[in-house]
């Protein structure tokens, strides 16, 4: 009984080391549950460095194109999560649609109010494209 005890209180702790998405980026995926890709993309770069980049907001058009294919979203899931110092974090996310997955890149950055913005992301089919190799290969 102990032994069970122990086993389940490691694994509590466990996922609790996991680190939940930001809500910078899981508004985003409601926007995109709710409104569609735009809306998702807008959400994603409110209030950051990139807000009014129309070459950020132009990148709905590439969820889009991968809807046409692979059907509608339906959801996503934290690969992993790192922090890159204390005010930098990256996200690996698989966003997973009706026929297929697509592999996300999202780098935030948490300002001096503490909150955490969007620095940058990326979207693929290709996994290779997007994620590091060693994360995909375990090399």
């Amino acid at each position: 009984m102990k032994i069970i005890l122990s086993i389940v209180t490691l694994l509590i702790s466990f996922n609790s080391l996991a680190k939940d998405l930001p809500p910078i980026i899981e508004q985003g995926f409601e926007q995109y549950r709710a409104n569609g890709s735009k809306e998702a993309i807008i959400a994603w770069i409110k209030d950051s460095s990139i807000e009014n980049n129309q070459d950020a907001i132009a990148q709905s058009n590439q969820l889009n194109y991968i809807e046409d294919f692979f059907g509608p979203y339906e959801g996503y899931d934290l690969f992993k999560s790192n922090s890159l110092g204390e005010r930098s974090n990256l996200y690996l996310v698989t966003i997973n649609y009706g026929k297929g997955v697509v592999y996300a890149k999202f780098f935030t950055y948490k300002t001096k109010s503490g909150k955490e913005v969007m620095q940058t992301f990326n979207f693929n089919t290709e996994v290779d494209k997007v994620w590091p190799s060693f994360m995909v290969y375990a090399q």
